[in-house]
């Protein structure tokens, strides 16, 4: 299952909590195994949809030590849990489905077995979806101190829990945050799988980058890559640069071709199920210059020495203060951006390796909600999983990049897959 149970509890008895309600896409995977952050595409929907008359979609995720986790959805949605291959969670559902049915049915699938034999149940089954959440709680949950994100938590059903359950709720935004910062085992495959994915999505575009080919079509050729292989493509997350505009921070795909002497900067993200990939790496059409070289060999050095200095008890602050020093060997211009963040159910996940007064972590800034006041430059911990990356951008000239992702270890952090980099020269 995703949830680091280990982690979880723990934090459930040092903080005296009887349990917790995730209510965001992100965190009701988290909990529940279930692919809120594929199949809940939108908030907002038509009441027919969920027919509970809130026009709102809700889907919730409940976890208690010692039970199984519940996921509260659209009756509709029955038929999608069992589908992700992860532990199946307690289903209540609520609404009315939105299909036509004859008196009797002859299923020839196991999954629509299980779904008419739900829609019968009226412990599982519910009008609303508040009433629904309500009722999972009452089976599920003993206690009365309960953490929630509050993220996409509605008003009728935050009443029902205060009213109907007598829940004491707690925000716990920044708590989920700081759970999810280390991976369990499931979460560690299902990101070196969508890394592996990437990587070959990356190796593809930049062998059918040479002169004549346009931005978008290498576009093209990374979004049918990701595709081919089941992944979640997204156009926003294709950034990429040719000539000068390798310098902007997030080019978008045109029809500039590639011409002699281009570079060609890649910074790619996609998705495989629920979990995100995301890396970079520089070509050069035709000779690189000796400029380009030596940045190249920088921003190499400074990536591999992000890697040796990634280990428990490093403040990312640390880190990334320790790899300034590269960019000042090679006299190379320093970065006013981050060199690494963390990856999981989002793109972009704490930790933040930055300085600790830049935009990217203001002075002071924390994690903290109710229950929880940590500092954003909190020491880095065993089984995180970050992204390291020397980004150069020097808009007008033009920009170099390269991105590696690692996974810590007690004592050192090692390639969460293999990625070999090397400035590419390009036909």
């Amino acid at each position: 299952m995703l949830v680091n149970k280990e982690r979880v509890d723990r934090f459930l008895d040092e903080l005296q909590l009887d349990g917790l309600i995730a209510t965001s896409r992100e965190n009701t995977t988290y909990l529940t195994d279930f692919l809120a952050v594929n199949y809940i595409l939108d908030q907002m929907k038509f009441d027919h949809f969920s027919s509970s008359g809130d026009n709102f979609l809700q889907t919730y995720g409940i976890y208690t030590k010692g039970s199984r986790p519940a996921l509260v959805i659209p009756v509709s949605m029955f038929m999608s849990v069992p589908t992700d291959g992860g532990v199946l969670p307690e289903v209540f559902t609520y609404g009315r489905p939105f299909f036509m049915q004859t008196s009797k049915p002859d299923f020839d699938t196991l999954e629509e077995k299980a779904f008419f034999e739900h829609l019968d149940e009226p412990s599982r089954n519910f009008a609303s979806a508040a009433d629904a959440l309500s009722g999972a709680v009452k089976e599920f949950m003993t206690g009365e101190e309960v953490g929630v994100d509050f993220s996409d938590l509605h008003p009728s059903s935050k009443a029902a829990l205060e009213k109907k359950n007598r829940l004491r709720l707690k925000n716990a935004k920044g708590l989920f945050k700081v759970l999810r910062l280390v991976k369990s085992g499931e979460e560690v495959a299902r990101l070196k799988a969508s890394a592996e994915m990437n990587e070959r999505a990356l190796n593809r575009t930049f062998e059918a980058a040479k002169t004549g080919v346009s931005e978008l079509e290498l576009r093209r050729v990374y979004a049918r890559s990701i595709v081919s292989e089941d992944g979640d493509f997204d156009t926003g997350h294709f950034i990429v640069g040719s000539g000068t505009k390798s310098g902007a921070p997030l080019g978008r795909a045109n029809n500039r071709k590639l011409a002699k002497g281009s570079i060609l900067k890649l910074d790619v993200t996609s998705k495989l199920r629920g979990y995100y990939a995301d890396t970079g790496d520089t070509g050069i059409v035709g000779r690189p210059t000796k400029k380009q070289e030596r940045v190249y060999e920088a921003l190499g050095e400074a990536v591999r020495r992000s890697e040796e200095l990634a280990v428990p008890g490093t403040r990312p602050s640390e880190l990334h203060r320790e790899v300034l020093k590269v960019w000042d060997k090679y006299a190379v211009e320093r970065p006013p951006t981050g060199m690494g963040h963390g990856i999981g159910l989002e793109v972009h996940e704490y930790p933040v390796v930055s300085d600790p007064n830049s935009v990217f972590v203001p002075k002071g800034a924390t994690i903290k909600d109710d229950l929880i006041d940590v500092p954003a430059d909190a020491p880095l911990e065993e089984g995180m999983v970050l992204n390291l990356e020397a980004p150069y951008l020097m808009w007008g000239i033009g920009g170099i990049h390269l991105e590696h992702t690692v996974l810590l270890g007690k004592r050192k952090s090692r390639p969460l897959t293999k990625q070999e980099r090397h400035l590419r020269l390009l036909s």
